[in-house]
């Protein structure tokens, strides 16, 4: 049996009431990316992670990382707070020895000086061992037996008496179905009793949770993996617990948590489980009277492996809408190590994004801020390593574009409708929830405007998503007297724009059109290119013309003669298909006259590599039909180059290359400096630069006199050197040995903007 436990929910800092995690409930964005993984070595830190927090210990400006170790590598049973630098780093451990293996840690105010202090729950026996930090932030641990229990792996904190003391439960994951659920009461100064122990009918409890039930006292509620159920455990106000009523969740429950993500009104709270062989995550929503509907509203986790699911969740408030999400840990086999889950606010989540760090499976995710900007960022551990990755959601400042594809959907006559693709793509990432009806107007040929239906569904957010729209076919049942051009406006209204993770609008205004043919019926021409061939280079200079063209072969795949002209189109484009915005290259306007079956050889003689190219790109060649050969299927064909060209941005860098050779020199003679430069650049260098020579006793540029500075024509194309005559008049110096240092400047295009200078390698006398 795969077993799996929870990360607690605590207690806000308040002592008592809220009973969502403090750092997650903070203001946010409308999506969520994260920086890249910065690693700290768990030997190092002298730790091997199996379960994190993250939360203010220590410092009030940004979260600490509070870890437990089993004994591992020299690493004893123990936990460990590691101060957070405020950087996604982490300062030296503070360690606590223990007697026992830990799994679950929580953390709350439950002393009386303020500090935060940390419980922690066993896996070897009934042991609980409650950490208090002394007003100095030294750190010492008590030991509780939770009697009648073989373990206290999972634990949750609230305020159970109602006496504004944070208490504690544990639950043991054991074969037995009784004395599995224990609670303890605060003493008021951080001391805790044995008050009861619960028995559920459930073997394998795999978590525990408190929620607010609604009479105003904290519940409990326990996941069991083996029965698939939860099972709620309801307080009487005084601290006394009974069990309540089974609900069935998904496959293979190992994390329940609480929160309120049905945004009905009512402000209830609902219940989550990460289901662990069901790949799934499942809600119970609240009736406000520690009941729940007994219907589990599911949501499937996408990237997980047949038969796995995710093993912990984390609720969080990433986003700006006010609908809880969930951080996810992945199990191994999985396309990544985490998974975000933006909450709609009905009980179902949104893939918001999958994130990778590569290396071992991680046993363990934790949500907090790292920076103090705000923002909550995630921590994922294994024994090995402790990887941070900070929130940079914030500075996705730049707006979204979007471009209407090239490629459309087949369009069928008859249908009612007009279906069209449009991709988005920003620096960061789109914020797919975003997405909505009042994204787009489609300008019809006969003038009208209509408002575009999407027609995509839950897809995750990304730096690209492409995403398929409709419009209503204007004549009711699409037909040749539908044919023509649609022009795609996005909105200016920003309420109804596509935005990125940073909540920035893409511009309202035009974005492209796309062609409906529906004219000729299926017996009819049909052209498709079917090779693009020619002499490619290895690599180009953006911006510069192609020395030679390329052939595409076009065959008519039709049963009727295809006769008339027709548009080749050259685009680049970073992989082999063809997205709305690839730049053109060139173009070629021919007639033909095909027989079914029969091919054309177009030759694109013209052909400039766009200036915003950098990179490797592969040229794509597309068929465009005009009116005067409609094609019978409705998309475009289009070829690809065998290779990718690799395109580099145009520049110069002007090397001095002078050998320090000297000419005769005497004060007040008129010398020729041969200076030669080198164009390491891939473009021609073009204009004028300043030549710099001085004198010094020393060899250096310290106390250096000047000889002259002349500005010297340039013309020197990329990788061949031109000498560079600078003319100047020895001034008069005082009597001495110099050595002469030459400098070459820069040109205004020069991508080398630190100057080099050369020193003569012999002297002359004066």
């Amino acid at each position: 049996m795969m077993q799996e436990f929870p990360i607690a929910v605590r207690t806000s800092k308040k002592r008592c009431g809220n009973l969502i995690e403090a750092l997650e409930i903070r203001a946010y964005l409308a999506g969520v990316v994260f920086g890249p993984a910065q690693n700290t070595s768990a030997a190092t830190a002298n730790v091997a992670p199996i379960y994190a927090i993250l939360d203010n210990v220590f410092s009030t400006t940004h979260a600490d990382l509070v870890v437990s170790s089993a004994a591992s590598g020299g690493v004893g049973n123990s936990v460990s707070v590691l101060p957070g630098n405020g950087d996604g780093t982490f300062g030296t451990a503070h360690t606590v020895a223990l007697d026992f293996s830990p799994l679950t840690i929580a953390d709350a105010q439950l002393g009386t000086n303020g500090k935060e202090d940390i419980v922690v729950g066993s896996t070897s026996n009934n042991k609980v061992g409650v950490i208090l930090q002394a007003s100095d932030g030294s750190l010492s641990e008590t030991d509780y037996a939770a009697t009648g229990l073989s373990d206290t792996q999972s634990l949750a904190i609230g305020d159970f008496n109602n006496d504004g003391h944070p208490d504690f439960a544990v639950a043991s994951d054991d074969a037995g179905t009784s004395s599995n659920v224990a609670i303890f009461l605060n003493n008021g100064d951080g001391t805790f009793t044995l008050h009861q122990v619960v028995s559920v009918p459930h073997s394998h409890i795999a978590s525990l949770i408190n929620f607010n039930g609604g009479s105003g006292h904290v519940d409990l509620a326990v996941a069991d993996q083996d029965s698939n159920a939860v099972t709620t455990i309801l307080n009487d106000g005084s601290g006394n617990f009974s069990v309540g009523t089974d609900y069935a969740v998904g496959s293979g429950p190992v994390t329940i948590k609480s929160g309120t993500f049905n945004l009905n009104g009512n402000g209830n709270d609902d219940l989550v489980t990460a289901n662990s062989t069901g790949g799934s995550v499942s809600v119970l929503l609240g009736n406000g009277d520690g009941t729940f509907n007994p219907t589990a509203v599911t949501t499937a986790v996408s990237g997980v492996p047949g038969g796995g699911g995710p093993l912990k969740i984390r609720v969080s408030n990433l986003t700006n809408s006010g609908k809880p999400d969930l951080l996810a840990l992945l199990p191994a086999g999985s396309s990544g190590d985490a998974e975000v889950l933006l909450g709609q606010g009905d009980g179902t989540f949104h893939v918001g994004n999958i994130i990778s760090t590569g290396g071992s499976t991680r046993n363990a995710i934790a949500g907090g801020d790292l920076n103090g900007d705000g923002l909550t960022d995630l921590v994922l551990v294994n024994t090995s390593t402790i990887t941070a990755l900070l929130n940079e959601t914030n500075q996705d400042t730049g707006a979204p574009s979007g471009a209407v594809d090239i490629s459309q959907p087949t369009q069928t006559a008859g249908s009612a409708t007009i279906t069209f693709t449009v991709t988005y793509t920003d620096a960061r990432q789109i914020d797919t929830t975003t997405l909505g009806n009042g994204n787009l107007t489609v300008t019809e040929p006969g003038g009208a405007t209509v408002a575009a239906t999407l027609v995509s569904s839950n897809l995750p957010n990304a730096a690209s998503v492409t995403v398929t729209y409709s419009i209503p076919a204007p004549s009711g049942a699409l037909s040749a007297s539908d044919d023509g051009n649609y022009t795609v406006t996005a909105t200016s209204t920003s309420s109804q724009a596509v935005q990125n993770a940073n909540g920035v609008s893409l511009p309202g205004g035009q974005i492209g059109t796309f062609t409906v043919q529906v004219s000729v019926n299926q017996n009819g021409p049909n052209l498709t290119a079917v090779s693009l061939t020619g002499k490619l280079p290895t690599s180009v200079v953006a911006g510069s013309k192609n020395k030679g063209g390329v052939i595409v072969t076009i065959k008519n795949t039709g049963t009727q003669a295809a006769k008339g002209k027709i548009v080749v189109n050259l685009y680049a484009s970073t992989n082999t298909s063809l997205p709305g915005n690839a730049p053109l290259l060139g173009t070629a306007t021919v007639n033909v006259n095909l027989k079914p079956g029969k091919s054309q050889k177009i030759n694109i003689s013209k052909i400039t590599w766009a200036s915003t190219l950098n990179g490797r790109y592969f040229l794509i060649a597309d068929v465009d039909a005009t009116k005067t050969i409609a094609e019978t299927t409705f998309t475009d064909n289009f070829a690809v180059s065998a290779s990718s060209v690799l395109v580099a941005p145009p520049f110069v860098d002007l090397d001095n290359v002078w050998n320090g050779t000297l000419p005769k020199i005497a004060s007040g003679k008129k010398v020729t400096f041969l200076i030669p430069v080198k164009n390491t650049g891939n473009v021609t260098a073009k204009g004028k630069v300043t030549i710099t020579i001085q004198a010094s006793t020393t060899g250096s540029a310290s106390g250096a006199q000047a000889i002259g500075a002349p500005l010297v024509s340039v013309n020197t194309p990329p990788g061949k050197t031109q000498k560079l005559a600078a003319h100047v008049t020895i001034p008069a110096l005082a009597s001495g040995s110099y050595r002469v240092l030459v400098t070459v400047g820069s040109l205004s295009s020069d991508t080398d903007t630190a100057d080099k200078t050369v020193v003569s390698g012999g002297s002359f006398t004066i």
